[in-house]
Parts: structure tokens; C-alpha cells; sequence
């Protein structure tokens, strides 16, 4: 047999071949060299980089397939996703407040619109006892409105002023946009129809209740009402 036979050697040297692949080696020199057929190279590939294969021929595809839309189409979709995103933002609570009673109720205010129609966003109250009597019983808490509706003698649309601030607080909302609680009182005052409203929940009385309109020297509309936590009858506004 000549020196090229598999399995002779020379000084240490050696040549074998082992699967698809073949290594050949010579420890004099101690140089190696690794081959592998084209199928292992690309069963590695894919296990090293996953299913990035898939990903780059979907990507290259999808582009040939799908047609490109005009501007007026893309225009309407953002209009529409726009308007979606705004419905759903008004659907979930909102300005939450927590205000304990007396006799260990915790009192949790909250704006939102009324959950079975309307867009208008109303002031609601919901009662979390102070124990759980029954452990089954759902644990979801009912709603409650705490004002009446307020009849405006007129039609009064929003004034410039607050229409800056509803758009700075990014708020597509109509109705009563923002309250301020103090928590010791009960006391409630909150703006609408460019002025001031207030009213007092005790915690204890049943129904909703008669804002009254805060008599105040204005020019403009009055904003961001704020309560002196020492005073309640002290009301800041911008």
C-alpha cells in the first residue's frame, strides 16, 4: 500500500475521516485543517442564528407582495387609529383619589365617563369596606356618581385657556376634566363652564350631590383649582 492508505501514518501523523466530515492532521508540523460538507455548514447556521432564516426570506418576500399605500390611505389609517386610542384612553379611570372615613371605609374617587353610554366625563365615588366579609364574593366595586348633572343657563363652550391645557395634559375628554379633594373635609371643587364649583361629602349621606358655584372675581376662565390642606375654605386658581 502506498502512503496515501487511511490509517497509516508517518513521525506521528495520522488521517481519518469521521461522519460527513474529514480532518486531516500531522503533529510535526502541527497544522490542522477542518472540512465540512455544505449541508452541516448550513444545520449550523440556522442553529446559531435560529430562525433568522425564515425572518430575512419573509422580510425580502413581503415587500413584493404588499402594495404601497398613498398618502391619503395612510393619512386615513392614522386618523383612525388616532380616534381609536382616544376613545380607549376616556374608557379607564381616571385622577384617582383615596380618602378614608370615620368608621374605616376607604372612599376612592375617580373620573371616568359613565360605563353604559355617554362621553361626558363624570365624577364617581366607589366604597371599599374595610374587611372582607366574604371572601367569594366578587371583588369588583360599585360605581357611584357623586354630582348632579349641572344645568348651565347657557350654552358655554370651553374658553381658549382651557383648551390649551386640555391639549397640554394630552385630554380629549369633555365634561369635568379635573377635581381637587380635601381629604379631611370631604370638601370637592372642581371647574367647569369656565368657573369654579364646589360641594361637600360628608361620606354618609345617600344620593348625589348639588355643586354650588364659587363666587369669585374673574376675567377669564378659572383653572387648576387647589385647596389650602390647612383651610378648605382657602381656594387657590389660576
Amino acid at each position: 500500500m502506498d502512503g496515501s492508505s487511511i490509517g497509516s501514518g508517518s513521525g506521528g501523523g495520522g488521517a481519518g475521516t469521521s461522519g460527513n466530515g474529514s480532518t486531516a492532521g500531522t503533529s510535526g508540523s502541527g497544522r490542522g485543517i477542518s472540512l465540512r460538507d455544505s449541508d452541516d455548514s448550513n444545520s449550523d447556521d440556522n442553529a446559531a442564528h435560529g430562525s433568522n432564516g425564515q425572518q430575512r426570506t419573509m422580510t425580502l418576500m413581503s415587500p413584493a407582495g404588499g402594495r404601497k399605500k398613498s398618502w391619503s390611505e395612510l393619512k386615513t389609517i392614522v386618523n383612525e387609529m388616532r380616534r381609536q386610542m382616544s376613545s380607549l384612553s376616556s374608557m379607564f379611570p381616571m385622577n384617582v383619589n383615596f380618602r378614608t372615613l370615620s368608621d374605616g371605609r376607604t372612599r376612592v374617587y375617580f373620573l371616568s365617563p359613565p360605563p353604559a353610554n355617554g362621553w361626558d366625563t363624570v365624577l364617581f365615588y366607589a366604597d371599599v369596606p374595610a374587611s372582607d366579609t366574604d371572601n367569594r364574593a366578587p371583588n369588583r366595586l360599585e360605581w357611584h356618581p357623586v354630582l348632579e348633572p349641572i344645568v348651565s343657563p347657557l350654552s358655554i363652550s370651553n374658553s381658549r385657556e382651557v383648551q390649551l391645557l386640555l391639549e397640554r395634559k394630552r385630554l380629549s375628554i369633555w365634561g369635568i376634566t379635573s377635581y381637587e379633594l380635601h381629604k379631611s373635609s370631604g370638601k370637592i371643587v372642581f371647574p367647569a363652564c369656565n368657573t369654579l364649583y364646589q360641594c361637600l361629602d360628608t361620606g354618609y349621606g345617600e344620593g348625589t350631590l348639588f355643586a354650588t358655584e364659587l363666587r369669585i372675581f374673574q376675567r377669564s376662565a378659572a383653572i387648576d383649582p387647589q385647596i389650602c390642606p390647612q383651610n378648605s375654605d382657602l381656594v387657590a386658581y389660576v
